[in-house]
């Protein structure tokens, strides 16, 4: 996929915003429990995100690239003190109304910042987590040592997020990108993994996705998509547990990275 800078992205994110509906016509609770219906797209993605940032203790949690800023409001909502950033300040307007609107501005602190020049002192963070945020920033030098250092002494990062090791998977993104022109796309590589390896002490990769990734094209919410997507769940999970070298082909996976 061809590569942007920085700037490129924030206009990039800038134009994307515009196209979501008004703060006013989000339904935060409607949305949550549409993302964690079973059998929706991604639900059991967003069920295990959701539940580990709900039962964790109350402490001090980074969002990174925020974008319209609905995981920052959820994790205030969840009681957590929110810090919130992206490159993009159309972005942060927006996730400031968002915020505003269900009464949590005060527990969040939206900021304009690159994650690759965090401005926060060392060790800062109980948790680090983003929606589909680390394959955006992971990119640009500096991104994922900034959030270690602003990692706490036993803190983590958590992240639900695609990978580039499915050939089929890849082709079909191959095209979906410059068909619908998403610009600076990118997958996370074996060069990515040796990068977190070497900057976090622990780096687990569970729930990959290598048959159930089909679900993307079962994304619309109904009865029968729900049962397709279950279908696929339960086939990939059987699939994997008798033919285990097929989990080196995931699409997608659940990330947990530890600073110990």
């Amino acid at each position: 996929m061809k590569r942007i800078t920085i700037a490129e992205e924030a206009q990039y994110a800038d134009m994307i915003v515009k196209q979501c509906e008004s703060p006013e016509l989000v339904n935060i609770k409607s949305l949550t429990k549409t993302h964690t219906i079973r059998g929706n797209y991604h639900w059991f993605y967003f069920d295990r995100l959701y539940s580990i940032l709900r039962q964790a203790p109350k402490g001090k949690v980074l969002d990174v690239a925020c974008g319209c800023g609905l995981l920052s409001v959820i994790l205030a909502l969840y009681g957590h003190k929110v810090t919130a950033v992206d490159i993009s300040k159309d972005s942060i307007d927006y996730a400031k109304k968002l915020a505003t609107l269900y009464k949590c501005i005060d527990n969040i602190d939206f900021r304009v910042m690159d994650v690759s020049k965090l401005s926060f002192e060392s060790e800062s963070f109980d948790i680090v987590t983003g929606e589909d945020a680390l394959h955006h920033i992971i990119k640009y030098p500096g991104a994922v040592e900034n959030i270690y250092r602003v990692l706490k002494i036993g803190g983590k990062a958590y992240f639900k997020e695609p990978f580039a090791f499915n050939p089929f998977i890849n082709i079909m993104r191959f095209i979906n990108v410059r068909f619908k022109n998403h610009l600076g796309e990118y997958f996370l590589g074996r060069r990515d993994l040796k990068l977190l390896n070497s900057c976090f002490d622990e780096v687990i990769i569970t729930d990959k996705s290598v048959v159930s990734i089909l679900s993307r094209f079962f994304a619309k919410s109904s009865k029968l998509n729900r049962k397709i997507n279950i279908y696929l769940k339960e086939f990939d999970d059987y699939l994997q547990s008798k033919i285990p070298f097929i989990s080196k082909y995931y699409a997608y996976a659940f990330m947990e990275m530890k600073k110990k």
